[in-house]
């Protein structure tokens, strides 16, 4: 079997770039220090499998077919693929848009409790006004 030779850094520095990931996540979620990854990770034409098995994980791709003389484009990079972190960061977005959703109805429904009450203050105000204005003048006449 014929392995190909890669830049894998290259490759993870794509990856990670194509998710619109930070460094600094990046970096929490393999288990390095955000200054460490450039040198430890993109910088290195191959890289600890342990390692690359982590950043596997992270960014939901096998980078160990890279390797693979199947492969059919070395620059080819699979965006498609979603990673386990991804998933679990669609379904907090969307966990919170319907947190935001609900409080925005809880805002409007106390929106018109006010309006309602503003309207009955100024109600209240012109009953007063007009009864103010009916009733006699003391100390005229």
């Amino acid at each position: 079997m014929k392995i190909r030779h890669v830049n894998i850094g290259e490759i993870i520095e794509l990856k990670v770039k194509g998710k619109k990931m930070s460094g600094a996540s990046f970096a929490k979620l393999i288990g390095l220090q955000r200054q460490n990854v450039k040198k430890t990770v993109f910088e290195k034409v191959s890289i600890d499998t342990d390692l690359l098995v982590r950043i596997s994980e992270v960014l939901g791709y096998d980078f160990f077919r890279e390797y693979s003389p199947e492969k059919d484009n070395r620059n080819e990079i699979d965006y498609n693929i979603t990673s386990k972190y991804e998933k679990q960061n669609d379904d907090d977005i969307q966990f919170l848009k319907k947190i935001i959703e609900n409080q925005q109805k809880e805002l409007d429904r106390k929106q018109k409790i006010i309006d309602k009450q503003l309207d009955t203050i100024e109600t209240l105000i012109n009953v007063s006004r007009d009864t103010d204005a009916r009733a006699p003048k003391k100390g005229v006449g």
